[in-house]
């Protein structure tokens, strides 16, 4: 193949890809739970063996797994058949590949005006480039109906809102040593939007985030504030702060986040007549705004959180008029502070 692709394999680009086999559906070759023979291990073993040549190290041939099942991405230890959550041994046959990035396509903030920071086109832009590709193609809410499924995900024991998407709005952060957190995180992994970072050679620990996706973490938030489910996440959230597996951190990192992103989630429920979506008013469907995106105002949002006669306690009264006129908007407090120049300031806080 080389010999016969002479022209594409020589150059001095060694490291970009020039050269891609991309296996679609490739569940159908992935273990299932009575399998003990791995057909995919054998492909993964000849593909390592290539990959390790000395001629072929240079010859920038990528492999790509396609599959709509999560399973492909399934790269934890395998554990024991027999049963009792043992752990086999053994090195990585083919690692996974975690260097793909985020906000590829995000807009340039230079060109963006304050106000308009809430629009669906500007938001969908944060995170993974798959939000802006479906912006060509669908509507506002088509896209929103594929991010609430691939949050929720697809298992049958997933019909309610899972744990993991209070990982997704609230950066929750893991003890490693806890026996639950490998299977939280595998399942964050494969069926929840989660990212793999790294991994330990051993395949032991995975070490994984959220990227800072506002749009998706608002529908985190719509989640989890609709039907019952807060109520039940939260009960949930304690049982795991209460058992080691969710870090609370002594700084009130945790804490913090909770109280002023529940905060404004439900101010923006209660105080203000709630939508998911404003529709513009030119009827473009991609500049309608994202509620949980927009600015709120400060001097409102402080005696919703304080009590009415918050500002009153504030030196006499006197910071209230400084205030009067600031504004925030936030939809993942902790994870993004988007900078703004000085005559979008101008707008917001003046």
């Amino acid at each position: 193949m080389v010999n016969l692709l002479d022209e594409l394999f020589r150059g001095k680009e060694h490291y970009q890809p020039k050269f891609v086999i991309a296996l679609d559906e490739a569940h159908v070759i992935a273990p299932h739970e009575t399998d003990q023979y791995r057909s995919s291990m054998d492909l993964c073993r000849a593909i390592r063996s290539y990959s390790v040549m000395d001629r072929a190290a240079n010859h920038a041939v990528w492999v790509v797994f396609a599959s709509a099942s999560s399973i492909v991405a399934d790269f934890a230890v395998p554990q024991g058949y027999c049963g009792c959550g043992v752990s086999s041994g053994g090195q990585w046959e083919y690692p996974p590949y975690c260097h793909l990035g985020w906000d590829q396509r995000a807009d340039v903030l230079e060109g963006t005006a304050a106000t308009d920071v809430a629009q669906a086109g500007h938001i969908i832009g944060y995170g993974r480039p798959l939000w802006k590709s479906m912006q060509e193609l669908h509507d506002v809410y088509s896209t929103i109906k594929v991010a609430t499924s691939k949050l929720r995900g697809s298992s049958s024991e997933n019909r309610k809102v899972p744990l993991v998407t209070l990982s997704r709005r609230f950066c929750l952060e893991l003890t490693l040593g806890h026996p639950e957190t490998n299977k939280f995180v595998a399942s964050a992994m494969m069926s929840h939007l989660c990212v793999l970072l790294s991994m330990t050679d051993d395949r032991h620990w995975s070490f994984t985030t959220y990227p800072s996706e506002p749009f998706v973490s608002c529908v985190a938030a719509t989640l989890i504030h609709s039907s019952d489910n807060l109520d039940r996440l939260l009960r949930a959230l304690e049982e795991k702060i209460v058992s080691g597996m969710i870090i609370v951190d002594r700084s009130g990192g945790l804490a913090s986040r909770l109280l002023w992103l529940f905060a404004k989630d439900l101010y923006v429920r209660c105080i203000l007549p709630y939508k998911f979506i404003l529709p513009a008013m030119n009827g473009k469907d991609w500049e309608s705004e994202l509620v949980d995106c927009r600015m709120i105002p400060v001097v409102d949002y402080f005696r919703f959180v304080f009590g009415k006669d918050f500002w009153a306690k504030v030196e006499g009264g006197r910071m209230l008029k400084r205030f009067s006129r600031t504004h925030i908007s936030t939809s993942l407090i902790g994870c993004r502070w988007a900078s703004i120049s000085a005559a979008q300031r101008t707008v917001t806080n003046s």
